[in-house]
């Protein structure tokens, strides 16, 4: 589970640093106060997300992933606790530069992830439903 994990926060997740630079709806491009949200979770080790991202604390340090199942479960099976705090770009927000290059990357292949999960559970349940005939001679 922890490998998962690791692999969640390495591959698929960004990491917020303090600061970066980010388009807010209806203003002016800004900066994401990372400290801020962090300095009001008790619980170092906690999450919140919403339909589209998931944000988790580890170690100090604030990170998302757009939203699966998968990752969800990932997040909770490490010992996460669902904590209520705002949850970077899932309000029309959105991160610039490299950030925002990153950010289109993860949710594009989440997006397939999920596509392909999908297709897959249809597939399983179409050949289940299947039953084979027998042509009478």
């Amino acid at each position: 589970m922890q490998q998962q994990f690791e692999q969640l926060k390495s591959s698929r997740s960004l990491r917020l640093e303090e600061g970066m630079p980010v388009l807010w709806p209806k203003h002016d491009p800004g900066v994401l106060k990372v400290s801020k949200i962090i300095e009001n979770v008790k619980n170092k080790k906690a999450y919140a997300y919403t339909s589209r991202v998931i944000a988790f604390i580890c170690k100090g340090e604030m990170y998302v992933t757009p939203y699966t199942n998968e990752s969800l479960e990932i997040v909770r099976n490490a010992g996460y606790k669902l904590h209520e705090f705002y949850v970077p770009f899932s309000g029309g927000d959105q991160p610039l530069g490299e950030y925002g290059e990153k950010w289109q990357e993860l949710m594009a292949s989440a997006k397939l992830a999920v596509k392909v999960a999908r297709d897959k559970a249809v597939s399983a349940t179409s050949n289940a439903s299947l039953k084979p005939v027998v042509a009478a001679v």
